[in-house]
C-alpha cells in the first residue's frame, strides 16, 4: 500500500546521484562534528569534575578538560555549518518524507533553534571559565543536555519519516505540531549506536590531540592512553550496537541491504574500520606513542567509520520507504548547469568561511596550554 500523498511536478536541477553525493558529504561532516561535540564535552565534564590541581594526575585531567573545552565551540560551529545544508538536501531528496512528518513535529523541530543558541552560549562560557572556578561544570552540563535534546529530536524525526502510515491519523487528531513518533524498535539502538560512537570518536580525537606540542609530554602520554582505552572499549560496544541495530530492522530491509552491492560494501568498510580502530586503541593505550602519525591515522579511521555508517544509514532509509511504496531514486530531472554551479560555489564558499572562522578560534590557543592554565589558576 502506498501511504504517500500525491504531489505536483517538481523536477530536480541535477541527477539524484549527484545530489546524494553532496548530501552524504555534508551529512558525514555533520555527524562527525556532532559526535565529537557530544562525546568530547562529556569527557571534558568527567575529567573536570575528577580533576584536582593539587595532584599530578588531577592536574593532567584538568589540562585535558581545558584543552577539549577550548576547541568545542569550533566543533559546534562545524556541526551547524554542515548540518544546515544537509537539512536542505533532505528536504529536496526526501520531500515526501520530511515535510509531512516535519509538520507534525513542528514545535519540537523549531525548538532546536533555541536549544542550539543556548547550548552554544553555555559551551563558550564553559571553555572560558573552566580555569577560573570548579563550579563552572554546570555550564558544560547544561550545554551537553541541550545538545543531547537536539540530537534526540532529530533522531526522532528521522524515525518518524519512515512511518507514513501514521501521519494521516495523527494529523486528523491534532494540527498543533506537537506530535512525537510512535514506538519504533529501531529508535533505541539508533541512539545507542550514535552515542557510543561519539565516545569512540572522542577517544580517537584524544589520540590526535596528544600529537600537539602545546601539551607537555606527560600530559600527551596520558591523553594517548585515555584515548586508546576509550576507542578500544567503546569501539567494541559500538560493533555490538551496530549488530543490534541491523537485527531489529524489518526482514525486507535486511534483505534489500544484503543484495545491494553499494550498501553491502559500506557495511564491510565500516566493520574493517572499526576493527582497525579497536586494534589501534589497544596499541595506543599500551605503547603511548607521541608522534603525529597515530593522530593522523586516528582521524582518518574515524572519518572512514563515520562516512561508511552514514552511507549505510541512507540505505536503511531507502529500503524502508521502498517497502512502503516510495522509490527515492525515481525522480524527474531537469538539468540546470547554472543552478548546479551556483550552488556548488555557495557550498564551497560556506565551507571555506566555516574553516576560516574555526582557524581564527584556534589562533586563540596559546603555545603552551598548561602554562596558560597555571597562570589562570
Amino acid at each position: 500500500m502506498n501511504f504517500f500523498l500525491k504531489e505536483g511536478s517538481f523536477a530536480l536541477p541535477a541527477p539524484v546521484w549527484l545530489l546524494k553525493v553532496f548530501h552524504l558529504i555534508v551529512l558525514g561532516g555533520h555527524v562527525f562534528a556532532v559526535q565529537l561535540l557530544l562525546g568530547g564535552l562529556l569527557i571534558a565534564l568527567i575529567l573536570r569534575i575528577g580533576g584536582e590541581e593539587k595532584t599530578v594526575r588531577g592536574f593532567q585531567r584538568f589540562v585535558v578538560a581545558r584543552g577539549i573545552a577550548r576547541r568545542l565551540p569550533g566543533v559546534m560551529m562545524a556541526a551547524v555549518g554542515f548540518g544546515l545544508p544537509s537539512l536542505l538536501f533532505v528536504q529536496v531528496l526526501c520531500r515526501e518524507l520530511w515535510f509531512p512528518s516535519g509538520v507534525l513535529m513542528a514545535v519540537s523541530i523549531l525548538s532546536t533553534a533555541v536549544l542550539m543558541g543556548g547550548s552554544f552560549l553555555l559551551l563558550k562560557q564553559f571553555g572560558i571559565r573552566l580555569g577560573k572556578s570548579f563550579l563552572v561544570w554546570w555550564l558544560g552540563l547544561g550545554a551537553w543536555i541541550g545538545i543531547v535534546a537536539i540530537a534526540r529530536i532529530f533522531l526522532a524525526h528521522a524515525c518518524f519519516m519512515l512511518h507514513p502510515e501514521v501521519w494521516r491519523p495523527l494529523y486528523v487528531a491534532s494540527q498543533a505540531g506537537i506530535e512525537w513518533p510512535p514506538y519504533d524498535p529501531t529508535m533505541t539502538p539508533r541512539w545507542w549506536f550514535f552515542f557510543v560512537g561519539s565516545l569512540t570518536l572522542s577517544g580517537l580525537w584524544l589520540i590526535e590531540l596528544s600529537s600537539r606540542y602545546t601539551f607537555r609530554d606527560a600530559t600527551r602520554q596520558y591523553m594517548t592512553r585515555l584515548g586508546g582505552l576509550l576507542a578500544s572499549v567503546c569501539g567494541l560496544f559500538q560493533i555490538a550496537t551496530a549488530r543490534w541495530l541491523i537485527h531489529v530492522q524489518p526482514r525486507g530491509v535486511q534483505e534489500m541491504l544484503a543484495w545491494s552491492g553499494l550498501y553491502h560494501a559500506a557495511a564491510i568498510v565500516w566493520f574493517l574500520s572499526m576493527s582497525a580502530i579497536v586494534l589501534m586503541g589497544v596499541w595506543c593505550s599500551w605503547s603511548q606513542p607521541l608522534s603525529p602519525l597515530p593522530g593522523l591515522a586516528a582521524m582518518f579511521l574515524g572519518a572512514v567509520e563515520v562516512f561508511s555508517a552514514v552511507l549505510y544509514r541512507e540505505g536503511i532509509r531507502e529500503a524502508t520507504v521502498a517497502l512502503k511504496g516510495l522509490d527515492l531514486w525515481a525522480r524527474e530531472v531537469s538539468m540546470n548547469g547554472g543552478v548546479v554551479l551556483g550552488f556548488l560555489g555557495v557550498w564551497l564558499a560556506g565551507i571555506g568561511g566555516m574553516i576560516w572562522l574555526i582557524h581564527l578560534m584556534k589562533r586563540g590557543i596559546p603555545e603552551s596550554e598548561e602554562k596558560g592554565i597555571e597562570e589562570a589558576s
